[in-house]
């Protein structure tokens, strides 16, 4: 109707420095650095398809700069789910003396029940389409979350108020400090389905004809 093409790019879980919700795996990221010893009570065998931000940002990209596709739904993911328990142990071999645990188990909700069961995310269409393959794996992916994580508190304690992941949507649409946009069709960035931080006007919104991108990351 509105002469918009819309693609869908869901998620399983994405991690890295300055995201801000108190999940898995940054509250243990954040307590193996800390020095702070964390037990959680539940979740030990849950899986998760756990994504690193920049990998997130390359798939997004690549999907912006493909101008035709031939569908319109891509998952960007690892194709692994990792236990808990195992991104524990890797956390453990990172941060020597972490205090870090998880009783084995489900994860349940608030009330007792079973969280929803997660497994694999299948990456082969994105792959195909735009060429979307991950560089980190999760082991390298949680080096970058705790070697950035250090610089942050690093940061912190001389005064910087530089705290931001250095693959930021500005950065992507503005590269170099350019006051003009990287991309030549309009695009709609939305990570979960909330609007980014940086003010419209800076988000893409020059356009070619009619063409219009949304791009949503769910």
């Amino acid at each position: 109707m509105y002469c918009l093409e819309v693609v869908n790019l869901p998620i399983s879980s994405v991690h890295g420095l300055g995201l801000p919700r108190p999940r898995i795996p940054r509250s243990l990221v954040e307590a193996a650095v800390d020095g702070r010893p964390l037990r959680l009570k539940q979740g030990g065998d849950m899986r998760i398809d756990i994504t690193y931000i920049d990998d997130l940002v390359a798939g997004t990209v690549g999907a912006i700069d493909h101008l035709k596709h031939p569908l319109d739904f891509y998952k960007l993911a690892t194709g692994e789910a990792p236990t808990v328990q195992q991104i524990i142990e890797i956390l453990r071999c990172l941060v020597p003396g972490a205090a870090i645990s998880a009783v084995p188990g489900p994860m349940l909700h608030t009330g007792g029940f079973p969280m929803p069961r997660k497994g694999a995310l299948d990456s082969d269409r994105a792959h195909a389409t735009f060429g979307y393959s991950r560089r980190f794996d999760l082991e390298a992916g949680l080096a970058a979350y705790v070697s950035n994580y250090r610089g942050s508190r690093c940061r912190l304690q001389i005064g910087s108020a530089h705290f931001g992941e250095p693959t930021r949507v500005d950065e992507l649409l503005y590269e170099g400090g350019n006051s003009k946009p990287r991309f030549h069709l309009g695009v709609q960035v939305r990570f979960g389905g909330a609007h980014c931080r940086q003010p419209r006007d800076r988000l893409l919104d020059s356009r070619r004809g009619n063409d219009h991108h949304a791009v949503f990351v769910a």
